[in-house]
């Protein structure tokens, strides 16, 4: 899945926040990465 196929299914979302779900997808998963975007005040 990518850019162009989300933006085919989902024509209403930001392209930056389908950029931020690609990247997600792609990526593997850290604990600290999803700590920082649940959190980013937390520290």
């Amino acid at each position: 899945m990518d850019l162009y196929d989300i933006s085919r299914i989902y024509p209403s979302l930001d392209k930056s926040y389908i950029t931020g779900i690609i990247e997600i997808c792609n990526k593997p998963i850290s604990h600290h990465h999803l700590h920082k975007k649940k959190a980013p005040t937390s520290l």
